[in-house]
C-alpha cells in the first residue's frame, strides 16, 4: 500500500549556531495517490476531539504498512552524511490528520503559538 520513494529527497540544514539540525524530505511515499486514497476512502475518522487533543479536526492511526514505510525512511536517513540521529529512533504515534474547523470554531487554546511535543 504504501512504499518509500526510491527517487525522494532529503536535505540537511544547520539552524544558526545551535548543534541542530532541520532536515527537508521530500517525495516520501512512492505512490502519493495512494495516500490520499487511504485518507478519502478507508480512514476511520472520530469526531473532533475524541483523541482528547486540541487538534482542529479529525484524526485516524496510519496503518502498519505507513510505519513500515517511515522507518524505512529513518534508517535510510539515519545512513547519510549527519544522520547519525536517526540509529536512535521509535516511532510512537502517526496520524492522519484533517483540519476540519473554521477559524471562527477555534478555542482561544487552539489559536495560541505552541508546539505539540518534542
Amino acid at each position: 500500500m504504501f512504499f518509500i520513494n526510491p527517487h525522494l529527497q532529503a536535505q540537511s540544514f544547520d539552524i544558526g549556531d545551535s548543534k541542530h539540525k532541520l532536515w527537508v524530505v521530500d517525495d516520501f511515499i512512492a505512490n502519493f495517490q495512494s495516500l490520499l486514497d487511504y485518507s478519502n476512502k478507508t480512514a476511520f475518522f472520530n469526531p473532533v476531539g475524541y483523541d482528547k487533543t486540541l487538534f482542529p479536526g479529525i484524526r485516524d492511526n496510519m496503518p502498519v504498512p505507513y510505519f513500515t514505510a517511515l522507518a524505512q525512511l529513518l534508517d535510510y536517513l539515519s545512513k547519510q552524511p549527519r544522520g547519525q540521529r536517526f540509529q536512535q529512533h521509535n516511532i510512537l504515534k502517526c496520524w492522519l490528520s484533517k483540519v476540519t474547523l473554521r477559524p471562527e470554531e477555534l478555542d482561544l487554546r487552539q489559536t495560541i503559538p505552541h508546539f505539540d511535543s518534542l
